[in-house]
């Protein structure tokens, strides 16, 4: 973990290496599943200053990227022990290296709101994250996408 301070992005960025899985991870996304997690995969992850979503590029045992997760989040912050967390609002966003882009979620928002998990106050923040976020990618203005890769190789050369 590392943090970072520049004009280009402001905030923490972890890296995760998943040794070893009992099983691929698959998240299910129109028309097919995907996988996220296998052994050796690792997620890189964004955790801009005051946003509220985290970015999680997935890269396979080869180091490709294979797609970003943009978790919306309530807030995200360091605990007593110094660990990245957060409070999760049920939607993601995945996007795949060709552009492709998925709301997951929607119903597991709604299903929380019913349940009193989700406050109305929070699921409209959510919704209004997500749709923040989905314009930017549309118009390819969502720069954090693009500092991954120098981001993961200061964090490997790190470990």
């Amino acid at each position: 973990m590392m943090r970072t301070d520049t004009r280009a992005f402001s905030g923490y960025v972890s890296l995760l290496l998943l040794e070893r899985m009992r099983e691929p991870l698959m998240v299910t996304i129109p028309d097919k599943e995907v996988c996220i997690a296998d052994d050796g995969y690792l997620w890189l992850q964004h955790f801009p200053t005051g946003a509220r979503h985290i970015v999680t590029s997935v890269y396979n045992v080869q180091r490709e990227l294979t797609r970003w997760s943009i978790a919306i989040v309530a807030r995200h912050y360091l605990d007593a022990e110094g660990l990245l967390c957060y409070e999760d609002l049920y939607l993601t966003i995945d996007v795949s290296p060709q552009g492709d882009i998925h709301l997951l979620g929607v119903a597991d928002l709604d299903q929380a709101l019913q349940k009193g998990d989700v406050t109305s106050v929070f699921y409209e923040i959510a919704w209004r994250e997500a749709d923040h976020l989905m314009l930017a990618l549309e118009e390819d203005a969502l720069p954090i996408l693009w500092q991954g890769e120098e981001h993961l190789e200061q964090l490997l050369s790190a470990l």
